[in-house]
């Protein structure tokens, strides 16, 4: 299960997120606009805290074509 983020630091990233959207979303209305804010912070912090991937694993045993 995801841990909630930390409030501060949704925040500061809606603020980020925020000041980066405004002049292209300026037809939303405030309140759809901070929904879509919270979202993709939302989403950001999720998924940078996921823990990264290991390197996959090459099969030594098969050649490659020549």
């Amino acid at each position: 299960m995801d841990a909630a983020p930390h409030p501060e630091e949704l925040k500061q990233l809606c603020a980020a997120v925020a000041s980066r959207l405004r002049r292209v979303c300026a037809h939303l209305p405030a309140e759809e606009f901070d929904a879509l804010v919270l979202k993709i912070a939302t989403v950001t912090l999720r998924y940078e805290e996921r823990p990264r991937l290991s390197t996959p694993v090459i099969n030594d045993a098969i050649e490659p074509n020549r």
